[in-house]
């Protein structure tokens, strides 16, 4: 390119600068769909914390109702059992 004389250099330079804008415009267009992609990340965490805290308490709820069910129960075989005697 050298050798082809200044327009040759120049036009070389004009080409890799176009390009170099056109890489910076794709780069500015990328970096906001990762900061959006970060936005819906943080809501999706958010979200999936709240659910774990559901199941979570569902589950403690579910694990005292079978407790209670089952304290009734025995009590129920006890009152029985008395009523019998």
């Amino acid at each position: 390119v050298y050798n082809s004389g200044p327009e040759a250099v120049i036009a070389l330079v004009e080409m890799l600068l176009k390009r170099i804008e056109e890489q910076e415009a794709i780069i500015a267009q990328l970096t906001a769909r990762v900061k959006e992609q970060d936005a819906t990340i943080a809501q999706l965490t958010a979200r999936v914390k709240e659910l774990e805290g559901r199941l979570s308490q569902e589950a403690i709820t579910a694990t005292n109702r079978r407790r209670v069910t089952a304290h009734i129960a025995c009590l129920r075989r006890r009152n029985n059992t008395f009523l019998f005697k």
